[in-house]
């Protein structure tokens, strides 16, 4: 089913290669990435959670709007939703436009989970919790 999307390639001879082209001719098309990740998730029941870390970082992209992105597959794809982390919480809001009236996910609705900054022996017991 992913084979039909432009700009990516994915090889399933070990390892596992998966080449996207953002640029150009044949460039990967995003939406249609997240339509065909959509209808491959509703047909075996399942959903697909797209995880992006220091998302504010995502401000420095300026040939994609994601949050234009994120409200398509909000109001349209239901078997995808998004975990968004990023420890600028100010840029991150920024980017979402979450308090903007006009922006694109402004009234859509959210979870916040804030935490505060953990020692380097607590996250060790963190991450050492979370792979066991």
């Amino acid at each position: 089913m992913l084979k039909d999307v432009a700009g990516l390639a994915i090889g399933i001879n070990p390892p596992i290669k998966v080449e996207a082209r953002f640029r150009g001719p044949g460039k990967l098309d995003i939406a249609q990435l997240l339509i065909k990740l959509n209808d491959l998730a509703g047909e075996i029941g399942g959903k697909v959670v797209i995880a992006i870390d220091e998302a504010q970082e995502l401000r420095r992209v300026n040939w994609l709007r994601f949050d234009r992105l994120i409200a398509y597959a909000y109001d349209n794809l239901r078997n995808i939703n998004f975990v968004l982390t990023g420890s600028q919480v100010g840029l991150l809001y920024d980017l979402l436009g979450l308090r903007n009236p006009k922006a694109p996910l402004f009234g859509r609705a959210y979870v916040e989970v804030k935490t505060r900054r953990l020692s380097p022996d607590e996250s060790y017991e963190f991450l050492n919790k979370g792979v066991q």
